[in-house]
């Protein structure tokens, strides 16, 4: 997984045709088991997979990827707060497909490796995982 370090970063993110990013903070077990479990997912993609795989530093303001919040204030729906969840340590997932979010999780540790290989297959409709 490749880390988002700048707004740079992050608009590359946005440009992929099919990106996995997860919100990664330091603090929370949750984050740091999540993360493995991603990294896991990242490696059961083929070698010309075109999914690209992102983590998120929010951990706090001064965090590399802090300045995603007004990003993911726009994306945010009525059934889709997404907020909150990332800032409390989770180890969320979001499948962006062209920079729209496509699926949500609030934790990669609510779901075993072969269903976020599922739920990767079904956000981008191939069997590219």
């Amino acid at each position: 997984m490749r880390s988002i370090q700048n707004e740079e970063d992050f608009a590359l993110v946005l440009s992929q045709k099919h990106a996995v990013l997860y919100f990664y903070v330091a603090w929370s077990t949750y984050a740091v088991q999540g993360r493995r479990m991603l990294e896991e997912l990242e490696s059961l993609a083929t070698q010309d997979s075109k999914i690209s795989f992102w983590f998120a530093d929010v951990g706090d303001l001064e965090a590399p990827a802090a300045f995603l919040e007004g990003w993911l204030r726009q994306q945010e729906q009525p059934s889709l707060k997404m907020i909150n969840v990332i800032a409390s340590g989770s180890g969320s997932v979001a499948w962006l497909q062209s920079g729209v979010i496509m699926d949500f999780i609030q934790s990669a540790m609510q779901h075993n490796l072969e269903e976020l290989r599922n739920r990767t297959v079904i956000a981008f409709h191939e069997g590219a995982t």
